[in-house]
């Protein structure tokens, strides 16, 4: 069993990180998703003036859960609610001390995570119940559409990301994953098959 996973690790994660390449570097998608601010060099003045540490912010920020009294509560998420509706509205991770960037590094740690998610995939994809070819990889696909609808779906909803950012990144994920699923189901055997 944990030779397949291995196999079904090393497979998927190669693969997938193939399909990322060329689907943020060669395809245009996601390139039109991201938007430049038009003074950058203002918005880094104020973001720096503004933030202490590396972190999620949120503009408006709601502290109504701070109000004692019901009043200053309903006061609070009232002037919230203004805030939101006449904009703007940002939900950003901001680093004020910037980052230290390193292409390689970060190249590496998207390997690591993807021979992860591959291996637990192959686990998964060992316990299925499904025994066709396209069975298991549309078992393949269904974890990395499922995972998309829990993350991406989920921050369209409280975060209000864009729908074309949404959509085109939940897009990405299961296409990536159905890909990995063609190259992965050969290798992870089923389990009764290995014997």
């Amino acid at each position: 069993m944990w030779k397949a996973i291995v196999k079904g690790s090393v497979v998927g994660a190669l693969v997938a990180f193939i399909w990322s390449f060329f689907s943020w570097v060669i395809l245009p998608w996601h390139e039109q998703t991201v938007n430049k601010f038009e003074n950058e060099e203002y918005v880094s003045w104020a973001l720096k003036e503004n933030t202490q540490k590396h972190g999620i912010y949120v503009y408006p920020f709601c502290d109504g859960d701070k109000a004692v009294t019901k009043e200053e509560k309903k006061a609070a998420w009232k002037d919230y609610e203004n805030k939101v509706q006449n904009g703007p509205y940002v939900f950003a991770s901001v680093s004020p001390n910037g980052i230290r960037y390193n292409m390689i590094w970060n190249q590496v740690q998207m390997i690591i995570a993807l021979f992860i998610a591959s291996g637990i995939i192959s686990y998964l994809l060992l316990k299925s119940h499904f025994t066709s070819y396209f069975g298991r990889v549309f078992f393949v696909t269904s974890i990395a559409l499922i995972a998309g609808i829990l993350v991406n779906a989920v921050n369209w909803i409280w975060w209000y990301y864009p729908t074309d950012f949404t959509l085109i990144n939940m897009i990405d994920l299961v296409v990536t994953w159905f890909i990995a699923g063609l190259a992965m189901v050969p290798v992870v055997k089923i389990k009764h098959q290995q014997g």
